[in-house]
């Protein structure tokens, strides 16, 4: 029997190995209509406001929404992995306060996964969400 150390030494050297790098160079590169996605997306068209976290603000819009993230339309995209703070304002002129990392871009614009939303802010987007789909 093999021990443990002697087949990782021939993973390695077969190439078989895979390093946690290589994961995620390879998730970088999903077309992001292939991602599975715990919250379905629903069509919009709002006003968002975005922070960088150096004071830099700029308009753009958001074309789709999830409790998990947005599609954000916009020529200034982002690198991805930057961290925003998004400032939704909902049609009834409710202002959500949304922090979110930059998952993926395209030449429209980026999409965003939502980090920790407050309790008001979930609250209120999910019935906003709920809304739409009556």
């Amino acid at each position: 029997m093999a021990s443990k150390r002697a087949k990782a030494g021939r993973e390695r050297r077969s190439g078989t190995m895979r390093r946690s790098s290589d994961v995620h160079a390879k998730a970088e590169i999903v077309p992001p209509k292939l991602r599975r996605r715990r919250h379905s997306r629903l069509d919009v068209l709002l006003p968002v406001t975005l922070k960088l976290s150096h004071d830099q603000q700029f308009g753009a819009q958001c074309v789709n929404l999830s409790l998990g993230g947005m599609f954000i339309q916009t020529a200034a995209t982002l690198p991805i992995g930057t961290h925003i703070t998004v400032f939704l304002t909902l049609p009834d002129t409710q202002r959500l306060v949304l922090p979110a990392v930059v998952a993926w871009r395209t030449q429209d614009g980026m999409g965003v996964h939502h980090e920790l939303l407050g309790a008001r802010d979930t609250f209120v987007l999910s019935e906003y969400l709920a809304s739409l789909r009556e």
